[in-house]
């Protein structure tokens, strides 16, 4: 059995001149490469396609001939790019595959390039099985649901980080929900049919329904409770009532491990958080609380130091000096701007501030968590690993000051104020 975390899942985009592979060339490609459910490498580039691109091509992608006349030849790109989807335990992914992976093949061969052919994934049929029906599930649609920004649509390397992203969301997803565990089992799964709708499965949904009126329009994490009172499953949410609907929904297809937690719930409890890294640490802080029957914990790396070789990884997450401030726009309300206070690669806290918001608190809080030494947060690998891939995901869009050693409080908070009337 090879794990999810263990095969190598390399997520491609490639823009084109036209929608046929034998007659038409790539022009931008980008390769994102995932292991262990983070983002581990990539590679992009523009490719000289030696033919003229059509103007509503160039229209919908920004790209011209003047951009790719010079670009590498299609020998240097593919040479690189047939070398990572050869190494061992590769997976093909990209979002409605069968035209980007078609494209790739055919150039490979008609470069004679030596290729085997390897499992391909489409995220398109895997938004369809694990997102709710209400949703498009278009690379835009599914990015937005998972709030994942997209600064340049329809360019290979923001289109497939984006979908690389989501297909690591939706890999937790299919793990935690579904209890697939192996990685040539999403092959399976994305090709099965669910059975429909049971009178057990209506049944085991009903539990739910007392719940829809007072459930909040809020991200949050929920907790499924038996009646010893125990945690039976919890679950984080960017809109804790649309993910209860879409509860129900994946009972009412039965899906085996929903309709298990249902047969032993007995109440429904749930923490309203005020953004997106604050839902993934309460999810992930809870789990590791109350350890939940129906959820797998993730491996802890760092159980000890002192009797664990901790991997290469590992090391380079602890090497980097994990402190600082992020600044974020408000996704929901503008000129709100949302901030984050990490410590050591640590979740501490978060606010939000407006235009003219007394910034008085923020400076006693950057003062408690960054320069008062009694207060150091217990280091936890798979926390700063979900902090790492939070922070990698909003890199584009996040303003950030790094903390150092050597800084002066005075100094960061002109820095801070600075950055933050940067915003307007």
């Amino acid at each position: 059995m090879l794990l999810i975390s263990e095969a190598n899942f390399i997520v491609i985009d490639v823009e084109t001149t036209g929608s046929s592979p034998i007659d038409n060339r790539i022009t931008d490609i980008a390769c994102i490469s995932i292991n262990d459910f983070e983002i581990v490498n990539t590679y992009c580039s523009l490719v000289n396609p030696h033919q003229s691109i059509p103007w509503y091509i160039q229209r919908m992608t920004g790209i011209d001939y003047k951009m790719v006349k010079n670009a590498p030849e299609p020998i240097i790109v593919f040479k690189n790019i047939a070398e990572l989807l050869q190494a061992e335990n590769t997976f093909f992914v990209a979002h409605s595959v069968d035209f980007d992976y078609s494209f790739v093949k055919e150039t490979i061969r008609r470069l004679h390039i030596p290729f085997k052919e390897i499992p391909i994934i489409c995220s398109l049929k895997l938004a369809r099985k694990v997102l709710p029906s209400s949703i498009k599930k278009n690379v835009a649609a599914v990015a937005e649901y998972f709030n994942i920004p997209i600064i340049n649509r329809h360019r290979a390397f923001d289109d497939a980080f984006a979908t690389a992203n989501f297909f690591i969301e939706m890999l937790h997803i299919i793990r935690d929900r579904y209890g697939i565990i192996d990685a040539y089992s999403l092959l399976d799964f994305q090709d099965g049919n669910a059975d429909r709708i049971t009178k057990t499965a209506k049944n085991f949904a009903s539990k739910l329904f007392p719940y829809r009126e007072i459930i909040p329009n809020q991200s949050g994490v929920f907790i499924f409770i038996d009646k010893k009172g125990e945690a039976l499953h919890i679950t984080k949410a960017s809109n804790l009532k649309k993910h209860l609907e879409y509860f129900i929904e994946q009972c009412l297809v039965s899906v085996k491990k929903v309709k298990e937690i249902l047969n032993h719930f007995h109440r429904l409890e749930w923490i309203e958080t005020n953004n997106e890294l604050e839902t993934i640490i309460t999810e992930y802080r809870k789990i590791k609380q109350f350890s939940p029957k129906f959820n797998l914990l993730p491996r802890m790396d760092l159980a000890n130091a002192n009797d664990i070789q901790i991997n290469e990884k590992t090391q380079k997450l602890l090497s980097k000096n994990l402190s600082m401030i992020v600044l974020l726009g408000n996704s929901e309300q503008e000129k709100i701007i949302d901030v984050y206070f990490i410590k050591h690669g640590m979740y501490q806290t978060s606010c939000s501030i407006g235009r003219k918001a007394n910034l008085t608190a923020i400076f006693e809080t950057i003062h408690n968590i960054y320069f008062d030494k009694n207060l150091e947060p217990e280091i936890d690998i798979d926390e700063m690993k979900l902090v790492n891939n939070w922070l990698n995901k909003n890199n584009s869009i996040a303003k950030k000051i790094n903390i150092s050693n050597d800084l002066h409080e005075p100094n960061l908070f002109a820095e801070l104020e600075n950055l933050i009337r940067s915003f307007w």
